[in-house]
């Protein structure tokens, strides 16, 4: 929550200086989608629902069952094109960054329509593995948290980013944060293969408090 509030912070002040309706410029975005055969320019759409949409989703006195309206037919009509977008390899990483940001605001919500995760899967182990950008590395993990039904896979990505910062003598702030966030969603995920990898963790160059996390994800391991 904390990092999706940063992340959107000048947006927020964007929007109020213009004073838009956030509601009218979702609805804008999902009325291409309604309207067109062809999947409409990425840049536009994808920054102006990054933009608009959690603004929308905080506002009090937008309704729950228009929200939840709202984000189920964003992730039915929108989810394949931004899965598209965060598995490319070649556009641009601030792009992948707002996609990514879209899908961590719409959350479970991603399961309820049929979309291709392991593309996701795919490319966000590259992020984890190589990126060294510590906005989109940090959205990266969260989203990877987010994706239940694909433990396995999400468990082995997350386990690519681990295996990065511990080659690190000197684990930084963010290094030490990071893991942190890692740590958390591999607890989540419960899955076996995170193992060995957590025990480097727990006996590796960090903090007692990540070595607790640490702890806490092999205890909620699941054996069978």
């Amino acid at each position: 929550a904390i990092f999706l509030s940063i992340l959107f912070v000048c947006n927020l002040g964007i929007a109020q200086t213009k004073k838009v309706d956030p509601l009218e410029e979702v609805g804008k975005v999902l009325q291409v989608f309604r309207t067109k055969a062809k999947t409409p320019a990425k840049v536009k759409w994808i920054n102006n629902l990054n933009k608009y949409l959690p603004l929308v989703l905080k506002d009090k006195k937008t309704p729950k069952k228009t929200k939840d309206k709202i984000k189920l037919e964003i992730i039915k009509k929108i989810g394949p094109s931004l899965s598209g977008v965060i598995a490319s390899k070649k556009l641009a990483t601030k792009l992948k960054l707002s996609a990514i940001s879209i899908m961590l605001v719409l959350n479970k919500e991603i399961y309820k329509v049929n979309i291709d995760i392991l593309p996701i899967i795919d490319q966000s182990k590259i992020i984890l593995a190589k990126s060294k950008n510590n906005i989109i590395l940090e959205a990266t993990t969260r989203l990877l948290g987010v994706l239940v039904k694909h433990k396995k896979q999400a468990t082995g990505a997350l386990i690519a980013g681990l295996e990065r910062n511990l080659k690190i003598k000197k684990p930084t702030f963010f290094n030490v944060r990071i893991t942190n966030i890692m740590l958390n969603s591999l607890k989540v995920m419960k899955h076996k293969s995170a193992f060995v990898t957590l025990l480097k963790v727990l006996h590796g160059n960090y903090p007692p408090p990540t070595k607790i996390s640490a702890q806490e994800a092999l205890d909620a391991i699941v054996w069978k």
